[in-house]
Protein backbone atom coordinates (compact mmCIF):
# COMPACT_ATOMS: atom_id res chain seq x y z
CA UNK A 1 0.00 0.00 0.00
CA UNK A 2 0.84 3.42 -0.75
CA UNK A 3 1.23 6.60 1.30
CA UNK A 4 -0.29 9.88 -0.41
CA UNK A 5 3.64 11.21 0.05
CA UNK A 6 4.93 8.40 -2.20
CA UNK A 7 2.51 9.08 -4.85
CA UNK A 8 3.15 12.81 -4.40
CA UNK A 9 6.98 12.11 -5.33
CA UNK A 10 6.06 9.62 -8.16
CA UNK A 11 3.81 12.55 -9.66
CA UNK A 12 6.19 15.28 -9.00
CA UNK A 13 9.29 13.28 -10.72
CA UNK A 14 7.21 12.79 -13.50
CA UNK A 15 6.03 16.01 -14.04
CA UNK A 16 10.07 17.34 -13.70
CA UNK A 17 10.30 14.46 -16.33
CA UNK A 18 8.24 15.84 -18.52
CA UNK A 19 9.28 19.27 -17.93
CA UNK A 20 13.04 18.22 -19.01
CA UNK A 21 11.56 16.45 -22.30
CA UNK A 22 9.87 19.74 -23.03
CA UNK A 23 12.82 21.69 -22.59
CA UNK A 24 15.02 19.33 -24.84
CA UNK A 25 12.13 19.62 -27.49
CA UNK A 26 12.41 23.39 -27.10
CA UNK A 27 16.08 23.28 -27.53
CA UNK A 28 15.56 20.99 -30.10
CA UNK A 29 13.30 22.85 -32.30
CA UNK A 30 15.61 25.92 -31.57
CA UNK A 31 19.14 24.82 -32.87
CA UNK A 32 16.64 23.23 -35.83
CA UNK A 33 15.53 26.90 -36.65
CA UNK A 34 18.54 28.25 -36.80
CA UNK A 35 20.42 25.80 -38.89
CA UNK A 36 17.69 26.18 -41.47
CA UNK A 37 17.90 30.01 -41.25
CA UNK A 38 21.88 29.59 -41.57
CA UNK A 39 21.23 27.27 -44.12
CA UNK A 40 18.97 29.29 -46.55
CA UNK A 41 20.78 32.54 -46.47
CA UNK A 42 24.42 31.43 -46.40
CA UNK A 43 24.35 28.06 -48.01
CA UNK A 44 23.84 26.69 -51.40
CA UNK A 45 23.85 30.39 -53.06
CA UNK A 46 24.72 30.59 -56.72
CA UNK A 47 27.56 32.63 -58.21
CA UNK A 48 27.43 36.36 -58.23
CA UNK A 49 27.38 37.35 -62.06
CA UNK A 50 30.24 39.29 -63.42
CA UNK A 51 29.84 42.84 -62.87
CA UNK A 52 28.38 45.11 -65.24
CA UNK A 53 30.60 47.65 -64.72
CA UNK A 54 34.32 48.21 -62.77
CA UNK A 55 34.05 49.81 -59.23
CA UNK A 56 35.84 52.85 -60.61
CA UNK A 57 33.06 53.36 -62.86
CA UNK A 58 30.15 52.39 -60.34
CA UNK A 59 31.13 55.56 -57.75
CA UNK A 60 31.72 57.31 -60.95
CA UNK A 61 27.84 57.22 -61.67
CA UNK A 62 26.94 57.71 -57.87
CA UNK A 63 28.85 60.67 -57.64
CA UNK A 64 26.93 62.40 -60.88
CA UNK A 65 23.82 63.28 -59.40
CA UNK A 66 24.15 65.08 -55.98
CA UNK A 67 21.11 62.85 -54.29
CA UNK A 68 22.51 59.65 -55.31
CA UNK A 69 25.83 60.28 -53.79
CA UNK A 70 24.56 61.68 -50.68
CA UNK A 71 22.70 58.41 -50.33
CA UNK A 72 25.13 55.73 -51.02
CA UNK A 73 27.93 57.63 -49.17
CA UNK A 74 25.92 60.07 -46.63
CA UNK A 75 27.98 63.19 -47.55
CA UNK A 76 27.58 65.42 -50.56
CA UNK A 77 29.72 65.26 -53.68
CA UNK A 78 31.93 68.24 -52.87
CA UNK A 79 33.10 66.38 -49.73
CA UNK A 80 33.28 63.28 -50.99
CA UNK A 81 35.81 64.90 -53.47
CA UNK A 82 37.49 66.47 -50.42
CA UNK A 83 37.81 63.25 -48.53
CA UNK A 84 39.33 62.23 -51.61
CA UNK A 85 42.24 64.82 -52.00
CA UNK A 86 43.21 64.15 -48.28
CA UNK A 87 43.23 60.74 -48.58
CA UNK A 88 45.62 61.14 -51.39
CA UNK A 89 47.46 63.36 -50.46
CA UNK A 90 48.33 61.12 -47.74
CA UNK A 91 48.81 58.00 -48.85
CA UNK A 92 50.94 59.60 -51.70
CA UNK A 93 53.15 60.93 -48.82
CA UNK A 94 53.33 57.81 -47.18
CA UNK A 95 54.53 55.85 -50.19
CA UNK A 96 56.72 59.08 -50.97
CA UNK A 97 58.33 58.56 -47.35
CA UNK A 98 58.59 54.98 -47.24
CA UNK A 99 60.54 54.92 -50.64
CA UNK A 100 62.87 57.39 -49.35
CA UNK A 101 63.62 55.77 -46.40
CA UNK A 102 63.58 51.74 -48.03
CA UNK A 103 66.47 53.50 -50.39
CA UNK A 104 68.37 55.30 -47.51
Amino acid sequence: MSTSSESDTGSSSESENDTDDASEVLVASIVTLIAMDHSEKYLGKRKRPPPRQSGYQWVMDQLQANKDCYNMFRMNRHVFARLHETLVENVLMDVWWSSIIYHC
